[in-house]
């Protein structure tokens, strides 16, 4: 039996030694601009690739450190900013490093292939975080009239079990007017917006505080220069 191949077994066309150099490429340029525009089956290949790669700079072990230098090209450049700055990014966050756009297809003329958008997720041009702060509001409330034509919403009383006291509660109802397909598309509106709703608060929420480990580490960066300079630039004022 003849099983499909996963997009990271994908061959491209091309050879075994032009993929690794392709991989090596697509990751270096991922890793300086944080950003980039490629075809949308090299994006799934090397999505994969991209996230060990920041797993093993998470590690910093002499051979974790090894295998990111391995991956990439010019690293006297890329290593340094992977251990630093993406590290720390990171450090909390358990996966999920990269993001894969859609970004239509190539002009006429050409093959036609489909294109991608690949970045890193809470980078300073994040385009879901820009989406976010443009857009919450908005998607909120379509969110509250898809729900308010699905739903009736009913003030109940309740006990709490926790202090005992009583309180308030609503509680949703399936509307009987609403039936058939009508009601099938707006269950699908509903599961999409509510996606769409966590993904804004989880960018909204994790975007600030990767500025503020960046900064802080681009500060004990700069407070770890001055002092190891400091006598250095002592005699430098001396003469």
């Amino acid at each position: 039996m003849k099983h499909g191949r996963r997009f990271w077994q994908k061959q491209l066309n091309r050879t075994a030694s032009h993929r690794r150099s392709l991989l090596r490429n697509l990751l270096t340029q991922l890793v300086y601009h944080e950003r980039i525009e490629t075809t949308l089956p090299k994006a799934k290949f090397m999505q994969r690739a991209a996230d060990k790669l920041i797993e093993s700079a998470k590690e910093r072990t002499p051979t974790s450190i090894a295998t990111a230098r391995s991956k990439l090209f010019v690293p006297h450049i890329t290593l340094p900013k992977l251990l630093g700055p993406l590290a720390v990014r990171y450090a909390t966050r358990t996966g999920g490093y990269t993001r894969i756009h859609m970004n239509g297809y190539r002009r006429s003329g050409t093959d036609r292939a489909p294109k991608a958008i690949v970045e890193l997720v809470d980078n300073p041009k994040d385009i879901v975080y820009a989406l976010a702060k443009q857009r919450y509001h908005e998607v909120k409330e379509r969110l509250s009239v898809v729900e308010s034509r699905l739903y009736q919403k009913r003030v109940v009383q309740i006990v709490d079990p926790m202090t005992g006291e009583e309180c308030h509660a609503i509680k949703l109802l399936d509307r009987e007017d609403v039936r058939g397909l009508e009601k099938k598309k707006l269950v699908q509106q509903e599961l999409g917006l509510v996606k769409l709703t966590r993904k804004f608060e989880k960018s909204l929420q994790s975007y600030p505080l990767a500025r503020a480990a960046e900064a802080e580490h681009q500060r004990t960066v700069l407070q770890r220069f001055q002092e190891e300079n400091a006598h250095a630039v002592e005699e430098m004022q001396k003469k």
